[in-house]
């Protein structure tokens, strides 16, 4: 099974930032017409799954992997 391509990897292939293929993705509104079909057509040529979609498929392939941070908080001693 192959990884899917990265935010950075489609960004370079459409010739546009990262910020653009987010905001191309999650908010077409915000982009020209031309942008999105840019970014879309580099999603779509390498294979570029969006997060949320890649984590479902992730589970349903069975395949999970969760990473978390704890922050402790000392307590205050009077």
């Amino acid at each position: 099974m192959t990884t899917p391509a990265t935010i950075y990897e489609v960004a370079a292939r459409a010739g546009v930032s990262i910020s653009t293929v987010s905001l191309a993705i999650n908010h077409p509104a915000r982009v020209s017409a031309k942008t999105r079909t840019l970014v879309l057509e580099a999603a779509d040529e390498l294979g570029f799954v969006p997060k949320e979609r890649a984590i479902a498929r992730a589970k349903a392939l069975g395949v999970e992997a969760t990473s978390g941070v704890q922050w402790l908080r000392r307590a205050s001693i009077p």
